[in-house]
């Protein structure tokens, strides 16, 4: 699953559901910037890849203060 299946043009934060926990994808520039300041330096390019996953629990509670930063998230079912 990828940003282009959440409208790339208008999310900017697609929170993917699996089997096992979100994986979270950031979808442009203004999504990957805002993960940036979420999470340490280590965890940057397993959030530019697409690679990183959270629990839901936490892709609840980054989904919510996301929407509240102004940014556009996709929520997706796999």
């Amino acid at each position: 699953m990828e940003c282009a299946t959440a409208q790339p043009a208008v999310a900017d934060l697609a929170l993917a559901q699996l089997s096992r926990g979100v994986r979270l994808l950031p979808c442009s520039v203004l999504g990957m910037v805002w993960l940036q300041t979420h999470f340490e330096d280590r965890f940057w390019e397993p959030l530019a890849t697409g690679s990183a996953r959270v629990d839901r629990a936490s892709a609840d509670q980054l989904g919510v203060e996301a929407e509240a930063a102004g940014l556009k998230v996709a929520r997706l079912v796999a």
